[in-house]
């Protein structure tokens, strides 16, 4: 298998620790790109996303410093896209990713930089139960491509979009996750939003010793950021407005679990 490769047809991608998948640099084609029916099992191993506009090495005996990638393309290419192909949910794609997995959105010289992880399309899903998800860094410049880059400019952790699903039971996330055009996330545990809704705050139902996290998140057209409660979490609710202004906790109701494979 082959970076930048399309997977269809029903075929299963299993990623195991050590493994990686790399794109080329200077592409627009995200590293693996699955569909119609396919799956992706992200059990370790790290999928990164093209690279772009960055300084090449000089060649032997050059004392120049290479040449500058192609500045044509602008952002960093993506890591992951789970998509549908086809008119009905019956032929999305799915994604299921635990920890020790990575995916990682390309850097950008000058342009944002990619997405890690795009949900695309009815009935495709991605159940994330750990691992890391990491946007590309934005605006970094042409050299070695070390530097921090502009925050504004990194990718999306997690996208999602045209009726997709993601359901989030833990990991860790580095730019903000994304649901629109009819796409839904779902936050498995106990969170709340801040003031304007923009940053979720709390614990995952598969979090690490109770770690409360902080995501970032952008509902627009028609998609939603969806907070699902945990029977295996004590989950605080609002502040109450009296008598002590203190916040009380509930605990979810016990609910049947779901069958092996279910989101």
């Amino acid at each position: 298998l082959s970076a930048g490769q399309s997977v269809t047809g029903g075929t299963t991608v299993v990623l195991e620790a050590g493994g990686y998948v790399e794109a080329p640099p200077d592409t627009d084609w995200p590293a693996l790109r699955l569909s119609i029916s396919s799956t992706f099992l992200g059990k370790g191993g790290t999928v990164t996303g093209s690279r772009v506009g960055f300084v090449s090495p000089a060649a032997d005996g050059d004392e120049g410093e290479g040449d500058v990638g192609d500045l044509m393309l602008t952002r960093g290419g993506d890591g992951i896209h789970l998509n549908n192909g086809q008119s009905g949910p019956d032929t999305g794609s799915r994604g299921e990713f635990d920890a020790g997995s990575a995916v990682r959105g390309g850097d950008s010289s000058e342009g944002p930089g990619g997405d890690a992880l795009v949900v695309n399309g009815f009935g495709t899903v991605a159940v994330i139960r750990g691992g890391t998800f990491a946007g590309g860094r934005g605006g970094i410049g042409t050299g070695g491509g070390e530097g921090e880059g502009d925050e504004h400019l990194r990718g999306l952790s997690v996208s999602v979009l045209n009726g997709g699903a993601a359901h989030v039971h833990g990991g860790s996330f580095e730019g903000d996750m994304r649901a629109r055009s009819g796409g839904t996330v779902i936050l498995h545990g106990c969170f709340l939003p801040d003031g304007d809704g923009s940053t979720y705050r709390g614990t995952f139902a598969g979090g690490d010793d109770g770690d409360e996290v902080a995501i970032r998140t952008d509902a627009s057209g028609g998609g939603a950021i969806v907070p699902v409660a945990s029977s295996d979490l004590e989950c605080e609710s609002f502040p109450s407005s009296e008598p002590t202004n203190y916040p009380t906790s509930t605990r979810a109701p016990t609910v049947t679990r779901p069958s092996s494979g279910s989101p």
